[in-house]
């Protein structure tokens, strides 16, 4: 529990280091979110420049663009797998909540089971990415995975701080597009980080 609560402290710390422009880089992510095309690539920009903020290196407006430029292949077939992930999850709900048979509940907790699973490794596959000499995708979900097995306190915490900041940011609605996106980037770039170095 003392890495949860070290990996929070420090994300605070950097992200109120640097939180004017993180806030640009939110309203960026969160345009091109609106956009969906340019999504994979601000994604990668953004975990970009946490990762450069994690290791105290100065972030300026270039910083975001050189990260999605430098990770724009494997952004881009993150994004694919979402698409694909997400659809399937979405096809098997709708498809075992309109079943009455006893079974399709217990499938449905499954389906939803594999869909927190899935959205847990999101928040390492990035920061993995950025550490990779040669940035792999699958390699970096088998690594998140792995990191997820080793340090379940950490997940849970991490999952669970996103979870309620994200609730936090719709009731309050400004917030997502000024703060939640880029602090979820440093959060999980810490979680890597930090779980690494105990290793």
């Amino acid at each position: 529990m003392n890495l949860a609560w070290r990996v929070v402290k420090l994300a605070f710390s950097d992200f109120v280091e640097e939180i004017f422009l993180l806030i640009l880089f939110n309203m960026l992510w969160s345009l091109s979110a609106f956009l969906v095309l340019p999504l994979p690539f601000a994604t990668a920009g953004l975990t970009w420049v946490a990762a450069e903020i994690g290791e105290g290196k100065a972030i300026k407006l270039r910083t975001f663009f050189e990260g999605g430029r430098r990770y724009w292949k494997p952004a881009y077939l993150w994004g694919l797998a979402n698409l694909v992930a997400w659809a399937l999850v979405l096809i098997n709900l709708n498809f075992y909540t309109n079943l009455n048979a006893t079974w399709a509940t217990f499938a449905r907790s499954l389906v939803l089971a594999m869909a927190v699973l899935w959205s847990s490794v999101q928040l390492y596959v990035f920061p993995l990415l950025i550490l990779q000499e040669a940035p792999r995708l699958r390699l970096a979900y088998r690594n998140g995975l792995i990191l997820m097995g080793s340090h379940p306190a950490l997940t849970i915490v991490v999952l669970a701080l996103t979870a309620i900041l994200l609730l936090i940011s719709f009731i309050l609605t400004v917030p997502i597009f000024m703060l939640y996106p880029a602090f979820v980037a440093v959060l999980a770039n810490r979680a890597v980080v930090e779980s690494l170095k105990g290793q």
